[in-house]
């Protein structure tokens, strides 16, 4: 007659099928990263459904399971590690492959990307899943978080094809007043050498000279954040492909409620500059959903709301640091430049000095 342990319930859950949000709120899924290793098992069956014969069917779903289990790196130069579909074994059986059911695989992208943003508003999407995604429309301008050490200076078209989008989607938004993008600079940027330079002057860094040499970790950072906030790091072209602005409009006040509440304590306890880039990259995820919402709501609603919850936080030296933040919202809000505001603050996760959200020491 007593409930099972709480640890004892927990690896029960994660032994069961079951739609992703029951295991979410289950909690056998506690990360992005975590949903990103179940994937697999939802896109291999998307996509064997190809295959007439059922033996054939399971053989690629068996196939691409294990394949999905490798260990994947990040490589200098652009190279590429070898793709599922270059696979000797799996080019054969392609070879008698109809064409895939598009409303199926887009159903799958779908579920799987507003799985992700409802459960963890507060993450970009991990490289796993946005691997995952691709595999499931191959035509989709999905770009990975680039590594900081092996960056090389510039971007593959992707990128540059992922900002484009973004800048035509969020035209006029808070999000593009918030950080100052223009979306015809962006549309205007003929080639992969222009987005490179666009993201470098973003970041305050020299043009690229088509020579790459080592500028330090910051500068290196700096510029693949600018490069993350043009792109937005795929919501864009994700709720674009999948028409899914309707949707995550209904819910993006909660969702960036849910945010907000999130980034509070991590900032609150914040020592060191991971930990304020987490706090810059939740930050912007939260700045994208409130701009699927009126301004009016977010000045109304959000702000208010936001600023009494800060304000009745004990760390007074907290408050007073990160309430630029919330005064450079407000001032984009109204349409204002926050930069040219004397009391607002855009939040990014990288500076070239201490970052203004960690306590001096």
């Amino acid at each position: 007659g007593r409930d099972l342990p709480v640890r004892f319930r927990l690896l029960l859950a994660r032994s069961v099928t079951a739609p992703i949000p029951w295991l979410v709120h289950q909690g056998a899924i506690r990360s992005c990263e975590t949903l990103a290793g179940l994937v697999p098992q939802i896109s291999s069956s998307a996509l064997s459904l190809s295959y007439e014969d059922p033996a054939l069917r399971e053989l690629y779903q068996r196939l691409y399971l294990a394949f999905s289990k490798r260990r994947s790196l990040l490589l200098l130069n652009y190279q590429k590690q070898v793709q599922f579909k270059e696979l000797p074994w799996v080019a054969a059986i392609q070879s008698v492959a109809r064409p895939g059911d598009k409303a199926q695989i887009q159903h799958t992208l779908s579920a799987v990307f507003l799985s992700a943003i409802r459960a963890f508003p507060q993450t970009i999407l991990p490289n796993p899943l946005v691997r995952q995604l691709s595999s499931l429309d191959g035509d989709l301008p999905l770009v990975e978080e680039l590594a900081i050490d092996i960056f090389m200076g510039s971007f593959s078209p992707k990128f540059r094809k992922a900002a484009q989008i973004a800048a035509r989607v969020l035209e006029g938004s808070l999000y593009q007043t918030y950080y100052a993008i223009d979306p015809k600079d962006v549309l205007e940027l003929k080639d992969d050498n222009d987005f490179s330079d666009y993201c470098r002057g973003r970041a305050g860094v020299a043009r690229y000279t088509g020579r790459y040499e080592f500028q330090g970790i910051t500068v290196q950072a700096r510029i693949i954040e600018q490069e993350q906030i043009v792109t937005t790091h795929n919501l864009a072209v994700l709720m674009d492909s999948a028409n899914l602005r309707d949707t995550l409009s209904a819910e993006a006040m909660d969702l960036a409620v849910k945010t907000y509440r999130w980034i509070l304590p991590l900032a609150c306890r914040a020592l060191h500059r991971n930990e304020s880039k987490l706090c810059a990259y939740a930050w912007r995820q939260m700045v994208f959903l409130l701009s699927l919402v009126d301004r009016s709501r977010v000045l109304k609603e959000f702000l208010p709301q936001a600023r009494e919850t800060l304000e009745a936080m004990k760390d007074r030296g907290f408050v007073a640091r990160f309430t630029p933040a919330l005064n450079g919202l407000e001032a984009a809000c109204r349409g204002e430049s926050v930069e040219k505001g004397a009391s607002g603050r855009v939040v990014l996760g990288w500076t070239v000095e201490r970052h203004w959200l960690l306590p001096q020491v």
